[in-house]
């Protein structure tokens, strides 16, 4: 079967390359990863986000932005403390924690490798990011959908040059593959040489990933198919409406709900019966304003356009539906219980509750995120209960889909590391 090689430090195109070859080359750069100052990785990071912004890249892309907040000096280096036991320094060499007796090294694990979904292929720049950021290389199996992107930001590493790293060196610590699905001897190529195997993707992808035999010591770190909602409570509600409808109608609209942190069911706590489908009527609005000013939909899926022409019939016998005139974007107001199946392509349901303990019961590791319109009052008296089974974010209406360390309930940061350990002078 045909593999392509397409970014090998910069973007290539070469067909049925040399497996051995790409591993041999990436290997030998991990002497230079290692040798590499953690806060001139921080800095170079963020002058590749000054790159972005001063190219027009930031502004064309607006996913980006997640992507140039998270790794702004100041707030890489907080989040890269706090995975590492707050002191990030750990991984130039050994550093005191706290112990009385030991001292304490964060070693690289060494080659990354990167199966990346073809939902949202982008997303795996935060992990190819984060495993040169702890001194690892990355061999990355790219989607076959929207590798171009892909490849394409990878490049920019090329633009930058800080004084201690220049980007056309930083960026040959990466390999971008494009493998058939159905290349086994390949995917298994890929999986017996990793130290550390990255999936994302839906629940076939992973568990044909996790079934392929690898290294007693590699380490898996798997970003399967979640499940996202939101709860908004009834003092919110009154008080913040317009706010937001606003951002949750870009959550809905950023990546066209294919993201696992995407919104797909709205909880309304009502103080008084109508102020769901009134919620929902402003939704609407708010989605047709956010597809012709701020994210217009692109997708174009015969497939999916009739699931949703089919999910608009249904529910306009047992609910409301308020839509656009094509399928850029649906509501669905209903009373029926439980969280609403996840249809993607901005289709959202709307649903009053009474008691916001309820939703409790829908959670397990399953779910992921959970979008929240609440006091703070309320996040204090409710959230630990409603995360117990489930649920690892709860963050505010508008930063459903912002990457945050930690993710899927771990610090990813922290996996990508070994910790050595050696005795304080007695």
């Amino acid at each position: 079967m045909e593999k392509t090689i397409i970014f090998n430090g910069q973007k290539t195109k070469e067909s049925n390359f040399d497996f051995d070859v790409i591993i041999k080359n990436l290997k030998s750069r991990l002497d230079y990863m290692h040798d590499l100052s953690e806060d001139d990785i921080i800095d170079f990071f963020d002058k590749l986000v000054d790159y972005w912004q001063e190219s027009g890249l930031l502004k064309k892309h607006s996913y980006l932005k997640n992507l140039s907040e998270f790794f702004d000096k100041g707030n890489f280096s907080e989040k890269l403390n706090i995975a590492l036991h707050n002191n990030y320094k750990a991984l130039d060499g050994f550093v005191d924690l706290g112990d009385k007796g030991l001292l304490f090294h964060a070693q690289p694990r060494g080659l990354t490798c990167h199966w990346l979904a073809g939902n949202v292929p982008v997303l795996g720049l935060f992990s190819i990011f984060f495993c040169l950021a702890t001194k690892n290389v990355c061999l990355v199996k790219a989607p076959l959908r929207g590798f171009e992107e892909l490849t394409g930001l990878l490049e920019t590493l090329n633009e930058v040059k800080t004084e201690k790293i220049d980007g056309r060196d930083f960026s040959k610590s990466i390999a971008v593959l494009l493998i058939e699905n159905n290349d086994k001897e390949s995917h298994e190529k890929l999986s017996a040489i990793a130290d550390v195997r990255i999936a994302w993707g839906g629940l076939d992808a992973v568990n044909a990933i996790i079934g392929l035999k690898k290294n007693l010591f590699c380490e898996d770190i798997i970003f399967g198919p979640k499940y996202s909602y939101v709860l908004i409570d009834k003092e919110s509600l009154e008080k913040n409406q317009k706010n937001l409808v606003q951002r949750l109608a870009v959550d809905v609209s950023v990546f066209d709900q294919y993201a696992c942190s995407s919104p797909h069911t709205v909880f309304i706590q009502e103080a008084e019966p109508g102020q769901a489908e009134n919620f929902a009527k402003e939704l609407a609005s708010q989605l047709e304003l956010v597809n012709r000013v701020l994210l217009p939909k692109i997708e174009k899926d015969p497939a999916k356009s009739a699931e949703i022409i089919s999910m608009r019939a249904e529910y306009e016998l047992k609910g409301k539906v308020f839509n656009s005139p094509g399928t850029e974007w649906t509501v669905i107001y209903t009373k029926e219980s439980g969280l609403a199946k996840g249809c993607g392509s901005r289709v959202i349901f709307v649903k009053p509750i009474k008691d916001l303990k309820s939703i409790r019961d829908y959670n397990n590791r399953q779910k992921q995120t959970l979008g929240t319109g609440l006091t703070q009052e309320n996040k204090l008296k409710y959230l630990d209960s409603i995360t117990q089974k489930g649920i690892d974010r709860c963050p505010n209406l508008g930063y459903m889909t912002f990457y945050e360390s930690p993710w899927d309930g771990m610090f990813v940061l922290d996996r990508l590391i070994r910790w050595v350990t050696t005795h304080k002078d007695i």
